[in-house]
């Protein structure tokens, strides 16, 4: 047997299988050596390639960092081995599944300095779909634009033009269109107090006042120091955009050491997202003064670290 040196779409047999805790965060995962039995050619058609005794191992996680089931992968094992009914794992565990015949999907993959083949995607078979690349995951669509929404408005030059809606498709709503610095310059900016209309002229004093005034030779009283202004808090009355910049202070400690203000911007909104979803996250005030305060209460916990060990399988 000879480990699969290059990348690729494959139809291949399950040699080997089971349920496995991968890396620190122990996520589980199904693992199997695939044994390789034929190979894709650029025409479409299937070459056998079993005389090479070519062979890859899977990892392919159930659970994601934090905690919720990986739903697309589940989904590609249930389509890959059809007899599973996508719940009992001891029975997928406990299968033998040395006559299953699998396609698998192979990248070029680079981690720690390596360079290896990596099975990205599985599929059934006979799958005929880009095994699975072009079938839609609209929750993965939503978590990538959050993701790196602002890095692309950032690598644009800073303010996103809307573009015309797909013919037929509803226009998503999508991740903020602008970053905290612009919400607050422009809230700032829309929040200014009205000038104050002229006031009115006074009448000319009579003969009476003018002569009480010149008699009166005591200078008036010093205007008493305007009190020092109070932070806002969330729960008084207070704007959406201020309210949104005390949950933004309030965030920004808790976020893991090593992060630059764009790490922290992106995981904030991908948050705030995920508390009111289909919201328009470009103005602040498309949440209250008290959802704001959710965000402030409740943010700090919802916080996913990078671990880049258990995304690879180590």
């Amino acid at each position: 047997m000879s480990a699969l040196d290059r990348e690729g779409r494959f139809q291949a047999y399950i040699s080997k299988h089971a349920l496995k805790e991968i890396g620190q965060n122990g996520l589980t995962a199904f693992t199997a050596e695939y044994a390789v039995a034929t190979e894709q050619q650029p025409d479409g058609s299937w070459a056998d390639v079993s005389g090479e005794q070519l062979t890859i191992a899977g990892v392919h996680f159930l659970e994601k960092l934090d905690g919720q089931l990986n739903l697309s992968t589940i989904d590609q094992i249930k389509r890959a081995i059809p007899d599973w009914d996508g719940v009992d794992l001891l029975a997928l565990d406990d299968a033998d599944l040395a006559q299953v015949c699998v396609q698998i999907t192979v990248a070029m993959d680079t981690w720690q300095g390596k360079t290896r083949p990596k099975v990205q995607w599985l599929a059934a078979f006979d799958d005929e779909g880009m095994a699975g690349l072009t079938e839609k995951d609209p929750a993965k669509a939503r978590e990538i634009a959050n993701r790196l929404g602002s890095r692309l408005r950032a690598e644009a030059g800073g303010t996103q033009m809307p573009g015309p809606a797909l013919q037929g498709r509803p226009t998503p709503l999508g991740p903020p269109t602008k970053t905290l610095n612009e919400m607050a310059r422009e809230a700032k900016a829309t929040t200014k107090l009205a000038a104050p209309g002229a006031p009115p002229r006074p009448a000319p004093p009579t003969v009476k006042a003018a002569a009480r005034t010149r008699k009166s030779t005591k200078p008036p009283a010093p205007p008493k120091p305007p009190a020092p202004p109070k932070p806002p808090t969330v729960g008084a009355a207070i704007t959406p955009y201020d309210a949104m910049m005390v949950a933004w202070n309030a965030f920004m400690p808790l976020c893991p050491e090593g992060w630059t203000t764009l790490n922290a911007e992106e995981e904030f909104f991908r948050i705030v997202n995920e508390m009111f979803p289909g919201r328009d996250l470009s103005k602040p005030e498309v949440l209250t003064p008290e959802e704001w305060g959710k965000v402030q209460a409740e943010a700090g916990g919802k916080i996913l670290p990078f671990d880049q060990s258990a995304e690879k399988g180590a």
